[in-house]
């Protein structure tokens, strides 16, 4: 029987969900048939709009020579429909403005829902109040929202036109985290009765958003009725649209409207400059932010603890994909988990070995391509009775084994093992740095491919400071090379040893003009050049964030700082890649008592 009544009630709600959704359908056409669509812009009074005219974020305006008319109503979307919901300052804003700038960031066409922005993400979470339509919003609350959240696209958070009460749906985590790629530096009013101001912005390329009352007259835009230039009759209340044109013969500004392509002009409409020179409506500029190169785009806690070895990364079965390479104490012995982090999210443990047949007792892991069959093995550095003894532990695409083990016949103490391909053959060489009499000196193990031998000694003049080492391939040649970063009087020093095939030698030193400090080194290519840029890890008041360095060649070039929406604690950052996709960064981190991964890719936009 509760089962009986358990469906029939499911029925009804399903019954009654779909009459209120064709009540709302009705009750838009019926609007519709009358012109009376939603509106929803909480206009300000003239003292607290005046406060939002910061004059110091409008300087950098250009004051080129105004021409007659404008039109870059082909740089948006099409007219949209923002229905039974009180948000067209959401649909000003992220469906008209914000699209706009992504499109003439990025370069991609607007005919999609993946490419233009959802009001949904801003409305939800700045509408008045919780009635039928949600109250509308003020163009203050959705201008700040997108400087501190950014907004999502539409294919990720959707807009439903015929639910008055959608905004009752708010971000969840994955809505927010993309909508971080999609941010604004800032925002301004513009001061009011200002034709000149708005034509200024819209001469050099710059939507003005719009809040104004709406009389009859703009009800009624249409043919024969081109332009709102009529203020008779009782205004309905406040409404937002973004200008996006003017033309001096009509003496009227161009805008796009959300009231379907079936209102004014196939969506748009004209506003006479009288109008806008002779009352207080507010209007608006919003700056857009350059895009991160780097976002994150996996986040998974593990079935395994924390290691107390280390982590290291490398493509584990040869499939094109970085694995993470979790070497661990069992019991005194070395056992190995491997993570594959190639999904989307999720995370798969597709190797736990926890007999290796050797102790865990270590002074480097190294993680590199023994044998140059292109999987990547493990390589333990440890003290044997003083001296550096190597074990191969080789990757067989689903387990490790013991390929070689041996001393190398010098001590055990190091700075740095570092993993490289001194000349260029596809198999993994091993770097010694150690501490000479306080200068940088550098043993050169080179792989045959079944065992390693000493193949060359190289004293530097640089000291052993450091901040950091990395290997890295800086000029493209094939052949790796070896990057120190270090303190230089509080700056980021690099010194590169690059390499000519049997010795390394210092060809560059530079300080860049950044701090030293940071949680973490990553050599990776970013732009798919050939050459090893790398990225800084750094905490910014608890927030992780990424400076990005690009190699020419012949130097390294500061590209940009990017903020992550995590914190700065890791236990390994290290470099990753995904078949087919350009270079990125994992961060393992301690989730409760278990491995946690973050993975930030190289953002593809197109």
């Amino acid at each position: 029987m509760k089962t009986k009544i358990c469906t029939l009630l499911l029925c009804m709600s399903a019954i009654m969900f779909g009459c209120k959704k064709e009540a709302a359908k009705e009750t838009h056409k019926a609007r519709a048939a009358t012109n009376a669509r939603t509106l929803g812009a909480r206009l300000q009074d003239q003292g607290a709009y005046r406060k939002l005219i910061r004059e110091d974020r409008l300087k950098g305006a250009k004051t080129a020579a105004l021409c007659s008319a404008v039109d870059i109503a082909y740089l948006f979307p099409a007219p949209g429909d923002q229905g039974l919901q009180g948000s067209c300052v959401s649909w000003a804003v992220a469906y008209g403005a914000k699209s706009y700038y992504e499109r003439g960031e990025i370069g991609w066409p607007l005919t999609s829902n993946n490419h233009v922005f959802s009001p949904q993400y801003v409305y939800s979470q700045t509408h008045y109040d919780n009635s039928e339509g949600g109250g509308g919003s003020f163009f203050s609350d959705a201008l700040n929202l997108v400087v501190n959240q950014g907004v999502s696209t539409l294919d990720v958070t959707p807009y439903d036109p015929w639910d008055a009460y959608g905004y009752q749906s708010t971000p969840n985590l994955d809505q927010r985290r993309q909508a971080f790629y999609f941010r604004n530096t800032t925002w301004s009013a513009l001061p009011t009765r200002n034709v000149e101001e708005i034509r200024v912005h819209l001469c050099n390329r710059e939507p003005v958003i719009l809040g104004f009352p709406v009389y009859p007259d703009f009800d009624n835009l249409g043919p024969g009725n081109e332009v709102y230039d009529d203020l008779s009759g009782t205004s309905r209340g406040g409404h937002g649209v973004v200008i996006v044109g003017y033309d001096d013969a009509r003496q009227a500004f161009k805008i796009l409207n959300q009231w379907t392509q079936w209102w004014g002009l196939d969506g748009y409409g004209w506003i006479s400059y009288n109008l806008i020179a002779n009352n207080d409506w507010e209007a608006y500029v919003m700056y857009d932010s350059p895009n991160p190169l780097l976002g994150e785009t996996y986040n998974a806690t593990t079935a395994a603890g924390m290691s107390t070895i280390g982590y290291v990364s490398g493509d584990f079965n040869g499939d094109g994909n970085t694995d993470i390479i979790h070497p661990w104490d069992y019991n005194g012995n070395l056992a190995i988990l491997v993570h594959n982090i190639s999904g989307g999210s999720g995370t798969n443990i597709i190797c736990n070995q926890t007999s290796t047949g050797a102790g865990s007792g270590n002074v480097g892991m190294v993680a590199g391509d023994f044998n140059g069959d292109g999987k990547c093995d493990l390589i333990q550095g440890w003290n044997n009775g003083g001296q550096l003894a190597l074990t191969v532990f080789a990757s067989n695409g689903s387990s490790f084994n013991v390929a070689w083990n041996s001393n190398m016949g010098q001590g055990y103490g190091n700075i740095r093992l570092l993993p490289v391909d001194m000349d260029g053959d596809g198999k993994t060489d091993i770097a010694q740095l150690w501490n000479n009499n306080g200068k940088l000196g550098i043993f050169i193990y080179r792989s045959t491919g079944t065992s390693y031998y000493q193949a060359a000694y190289l004293p530097t003049d640089n000291g052993t400071n450091n901040v950091g080492f990395f290997p890295a391939d800086w000029n493209g040649d094939g052949k790796t090379d070896i990057i120190q970063c270090w303190n230089n009087g509080g700056a980021l020093g690099i010194i590169v040893y690059g390499s000519n095939g049997s010795g390394y030698t210092v060809v560059h030193s530079g300080t860049a003009p950044q701090g030293y400090g940071n949680v973490g080194l990553v050599p990776l290519d970013y732009d798919g050049d050939g050459k090893t840029d790398f990225v800084q890890c750094w905490n910014k008041n608890g927030i992780l964030n990424l400076i990005l360095y690009r190699s020419t060649g012949s130097s390294f070039e500061y590209i940009g700082n990017y903020a992550t929406m995590e914190g700065p604690t890791n236990y390994g950052m290290l470099p990753v890649k995904r078949a087919g996709m350009k270079d990125g960064i994992a961060q393992i981190w301690k989730n409760g008592s278990s491995t946690a991964i973050f993975r930030y890719d190289v953002l593809n936009y197109q």
